[in-house]
């Protein structure tokens, strides 16, 4: 049976007083067929509802047609038209089927409530409001490959693939949610922590954890498999500067580097607090 084990939203934020924000955005999920990683092609169907279940459609109907999907892990760009998304929550509904079939879709159940960044066309659509001293200052987003993570003395975080860089003053909030798929060689399962990390971009300081993680460390599977690992985590910036942030790893095998890893992907986000 195929279904939606994780999705990530995401969307790429505009300087103010540029050009109009469009409607498109990434969609990213694992798709998992039987209970594994699905591995091929697929034709997708989304649809977006204001619940749920039931309820009305929001928007038109996005067809994508031959999506590669690999251990699980697909992305696609979604656009649901002006309109689409207004100030009340939201819910994607997915169907999909195999890519050489033209057959009916297999709705996947149940559906993808939508995160925060997606809606946030919908407070920039409007006519400009007089500035104030909350609101979104920036929004920046992370992706790429993962490069091996080795075993180190001391277990410390390291940034799993690229980071982005945030521009913050003291007293302001970073928040971010990233998702990265981690590997190793061990025919035996191997722990990891995961987390989201600062440091100063400046000094390239080592990372440190936004805060102590409060989630059980995952395991992860014996190879070939890989895990998906994610992390959502806010802090406040006692000191305002320019800073590094990202989703971090402890490498806990104490003898089996990380070296299969895939992609990384999230995004981060700078307010008033």
């Amino acid at each position: 049976m195929l279904r939606i084990a994780f999705a990530l939203l995401c969307f790429f934020a505009i300087a103010a007083h540029a050009a109009p924000l469009g409607t498109q955005f990434t969609y990213q999920g694992k798709l998992e067929d039987n209970n594994q990683p699905a591995n091929g092609l697929f034709d997708f169907e989304f649809r977006l509802f204001d619940a749920l279940a039931g309820g009305a459609q929001a928007g038109s109907v996005v067809l994508s047609s031959d999506i590669p999907v690999e251990n699980g892990v697909f992305s696609v760009e979604l656009d649901f038209g002006p309109g689409a998304f207004g100030s009340q929550a939201r819910w994607l509904a997915v169907a999909v089927r195999a890519g050489n079939s033209v057959g009916a879709y297999d709705a996947l159940t149940p559906r993808q409530a939508l995160t925060a960044a997606p809606v946030a066309q919908f407070a920039l659509a409007g006519n400009p409001g007089p500035q104030g001293p909350s609101g979104v200052v920036q929004v920046v987003t992370q992706s790429g490959q993962i490069g091996i993570i080795p075993v180190t003395a001391g277990t410390p975080w390291v940034f799993a693939g690229p980071f982005a860089v945030v521009t913050v003053t003291a007293g302001q909030r970073v928040s971010g949610t990233s998702v990265g798929a981690i590997g190793h060689s061990s025919v035996n399962p191997v722990p990891v922590a995961v987390a989201l990390c600062f440091s100063d971009n400046v000094n390239g300081a080592a990372p440190a954890a936004f805060d102590t993680p409060s989630f059980v460390n995952p395991t992860l599977p014996p190879t070939p498999q890989r895990a998906m690992v994610t992390a959502a985590m806010s802090r406040v910036m006692t000191t305002g500067g320019t800073y590094r942030v990202g989703l971090c790893i402890r490498n806990l095998s104490g003898a089996t580097p990380y070296n299969s890893n895939d992609f990384v992907t999230g995004w981060f986000m700078v307010s008033n607090n």
